[in-house]
């Protein structure tokens, strides 16, 4: 009995060191490069080893997040122009109303109001209040935070492969995290929603399904 502690202990612990070293190596990777090109070396990595899922979680959504926001604003595409000031102008349009009104305005004019999107930056404003650049980091945060969760709820092995896939090989998803933020928002939400429901077979990811177009109203097509 004492020899089958000790080998569960002996494993235990090198299940541990395992996870510093590799969380130690995410660190410096996501630290030293690219986000982008980080994400392809962890990527590889993952290939042999587990990674840690928190580690990484964390580690790359601050690395992205600083990433896309110290980017010039403003930008104007071929086909659009930058959204990030006009989520700054609805982000301030939230200061001094209720919160009651943020449910009475999308009900007056959904388009722009969903209140699900509003309701935690109507605390961090009118509660926290938080300064513009605090607004533009939480949100791209967020963004990198839901749709890296989703996939790693998705698959606890290979989520670095389908993330990696999915910057790569989705045709408008460097757009949608760059800037069309309510979208993305959404959309995660409401892929974690399906991942729950079909995948998990849990009935509460209809919650989230049904409640993603309160984030943006385009959900309401994926319903």
């Amino acid at each position: 009995m004492g020899k089958i502690f000790f080998l569960i202990e002996q494993k235990a612990n090198f299940y541990i060191s395992n996870k510093i070293i590799l969380s130690a190596f995410l660190g410096a990777v996501f630290l030293v490069f690219n986000p982008f090109f980080a994400l392809f070396i962890s990527a590889l990595i993952s290939i042999k080893f587990e990674l840690p899922k928190f580690s990484f979680l964390l580690i790359s959504c601050i690395s992205f997040s600083m990433f896309f926001y110290l980017r010039e604003y403003d930008v104007i595409w071929s086909a659009s122009s930058d959204d990030v000031p006009t989520y700054v102008l609805l982000y301030f349009s939230n200061k001094g109303i209720s919160f009651v009104e943020i449910f009475y305005r999308f009900l007056q004019s959904p388009g722009n109001n969903e209140p699900l999107w509003h309701f935690p930056f109507w605390i961090l404003l009118n509660i926290f209040k938080g300064s513009e650049s605090t607004f533009i980091f939480i949100h791209y945060f967020l963004i990198f935070f839901l749709l890296f969760f989703s996939l790693i709820f998705l698959s606890n092995r290979y989520f670095i492969i389908l993330i990696f896939g999915y910057f790569f090989l989705a045709p408008v998803a460097l757009d949608s995290v760059f800037h069309i933020w309510r979208q993305q928002i959404a959309s995660s939400i409401f892929l974690l929603g399906t991942i729950s429901y079909f995948v998990k077979k849990n009935r509460k990811g209809l919650y989230l399904i049904f409640l993603s177009p309160l984030i943006h109203l385009v959900c309401l097509f994926f319903v």
